[in-house]
């Protein structure tokens, strides 16, 4: 990564520097040596100048010491490439600090990030087999500074994940431990949510609570096919029942006539049994009471929304936007409310004298 990179964008340019110091003057008697002008060293002595007063003098400044053209012509030249010398060097090393820079702040920046995923306990994960022979991560999370008293799971997928990691049951013993109350709300055509009262326990019911309607009733479409529902089981019970008191008159009619009428007295009373065997009125309304461990207080865990009468048209084209609806159902937020202040909170209940 970054950290790699940086030292070795450094390491040539320091090479390059120190090659180009290299062709540099340290002093003044070396320069004139290389320049063949050794011979001017008393002069310069005499009128106290130095390599660096050297590196200032202009043409003018060069006759003014009386010396020919030849040797003017090199001190120049050698003053002009000095002079470009040291400016390459000057913006190599601005260069370098900049790069140095970018290298200490992203090299801080993984740091801070280090420290970051060590703090959320991501190395403190551990994996163990589950039933179904995939892994179940066990994280170190960090806690909340208070004790909720209830949980709201809207369009949750914790059943799936559980059923993934091999959780068959978890148990009408389980519960959360400083959470006592859990809801699981969904959207009948929610794809991602599941229901959690089959994980608890094997004699689930068959169906959710229906949650409350807003406006204090069901809708109108659920109210009608449940007024289907109840006028075809009486059309059923009533049209049975018909034929089974015909089928008494005959059978009766066919005893009268009949010397012997124990044989078919028990057939025609197994056949009208049999007619009126798949008889039962049973109202959708009644919900079934069964228990439901301890994750909810012995309540109901699974609770449904109200489609709504568009959505029961296609349920395949509503089910993406159904799992985005909890957070503006009205239904919603009035079950939510209605379950934090039916019970009171500990605090409130300390305060009661």
């Amino acid at each position: 990564g970054t950290t790699d990179s940086a030292p070795s964008l450094e390491k040539p340019a320091e090479e390059e520097e120190e090659e180009e110091e290299d062709d540099v003057c340290s002093s003044l008697e070396e320069a004139l040596e290389k320049l063949g002008l050794s011979d001017l060293m008393g002069l310069f002595n005499k009128e106290m100048i130095d390599l660096k007063t050297l590196l200032t003098c202009s043409n003018e400044d060069l006759k003014e010491l009386q010396l020919p053209m030849g040797h003017r012509k090199r001190l120049g030249g050698f003053i002009k490439e000095e002079a470009e010398k040291q400016q390459k060097i000057k913006e190599r090393k601005e260069k370098q600090a900049a790069m140095r820079l970018a290298y200490e702040r992203e090299a801080k920046k993984a740091k801070e990030q280090e420290e970051a995923d060590a703090s959320i306990g991501l190395e403190k994960i551990k994996f163990v087999r589950g039933l179904a022979g995939t892994g179940q991560p066990f994280i170190d999370y960090p806690q909340l500074s208070f004790e909720p008293r209830h949980l709201f799971a809207a369009g949750s997928p914790i059943g799936l994940f559980l059923t993934v990691r091999g959780v068959e049951e978890l148990g009408p013993e389980f519960e959360l431990p400083t959470c006592p109350n859990f809801f699981n709300i969904f959207h009948p055509f929610d794809p991602v949510a599941y229901r959690m009262e089959p994980l608890v326990t094997d004699k689930y019911p068959e169906r959710p609570v229906l949650m409350s309607h807003h406006k204090g009733r069901k809708r109108f479409h659920l109210e009608l096919y449940e007024n289907i529902g109840h006028v075809s089981a009486s059309i059923k019970y009533h049209l049975v029942e018909g034929m089974r008191n015909m089928w008494q008159q005959i059978n009766e009619i066919a005893r009268s006539h009949t010397s012997s009428s124990d044989q078919p007295k028990e057939e025609t009373d197994s056949t009208v049994q049999e007619a009126a065997q798949p008889v039962e009125l049973v109202s959708p309304v009644v919900e079934q009471v069964l228990p439901v461990g301890r994750l909810n207080q012995g309540k109901r865990l699974d609770y449904v929304l109200q489609e709504k009468p568009i959505e029961k048209l296609n349920e395949y084209l509503f089910a993406l936007g159904s799992h985005l609806c909890y957070w503006r159902s009205e239904d919603t937020a009035l079950f939510i409310l209605k379950e934090i202040y039916d019970e009171p909170s500990p605090e409130l209940v300390k305060l009661k004298p």
